[in-house]
């Protein structure tokens, strides 16, 4: 568990736990700052994949954390991007 999420969904309360076991995340920033914390955290919890954004994907570092180039400024490239990541 990496966090817990409030829910606004109709008919639900409480709150919900976040599982990072096995799971799939691509984080966008992950070539420094946050974005490059956030990517080592996700591996440290057992994330199975991780795919780090970056506008330059050589500066993507982070061990076990596979590059991707994305540029979340522009509109028409970072819809694709996940169905163009490695399975």
């Amino acid at each position: 568990m990496i966090g817990k999420l409030t829910t606004n969904r109709p008919g639900e309360t409480g709150v919900e736990t976040m599982r990072i076991q096995g799971a799939t995340a691509l984080v966008s920033g992950a070539n420094r700052g946050l974005g490059q914390v956030m990517a080592r955290i996700l591996l440290q919890r057992g994330a199975q994949r991780v795919y780090g954004g970056a506008r330059d994907p050589g500066s993507v570092v982070e061990p076990g954390v596979t590059p991707v180039r994305l540029d979340i400024s522009d509109p028409v490239q970072w819809p694709r991007q996940p169905r163009r990541a490695p399975t």
